[in-house]
């Protein structure tokens, strides 16, 4: 990312923060683990993470997208990003990792 972009994902992130809190107590706790700026600002994909229920918590979340926007339209800026949330599964894949890692160890010994 440029450094114009982000600097638009620390403002995305601190005005979607708030936000976070507005999820179902079934999500359990619930953090933006990334935001990806296009290139040409339209679009702001946030990464959310839920310890429970992410599905939920992305439902959620994008019934608030509306004052999300209306909160960046705030902003002096000239392109204010479309939201979009999407469930990271980053995590899933370095468990699987260290499953396949832990199992290979287990079959050396």
């Amino acid at each position: 990312m440029s450094k114009r972009t982000d600097m638009l994902a620390s403002v995305v992130r601190e005005v979607e923060a708030p936000f976070l809190r507005m999820c179902p107590p079934a999500c359990g706790m619930v953090s933006i683990t990334n935001i990806r700026i296009a290139p040409d600002s339209g679009y702001a994909d946030i990464g959310i993470s839920a310890l429970n229920e992410p599905k939920l918590a992305v439902e959620a979340l994008s019934k608030h997208v509306q004052a999300i926007q209306k909160k960046l339209g705030e902003l002096d800026r000239r392109v204010i990003p479309r939201i979009r949330f999407r469930i990271d599964k980053s995590d899933e894949g370095a468990n699987r990792v260290s499953d396949l890692l832990r199992k290979l160890d287990m079959e050396g010994k």
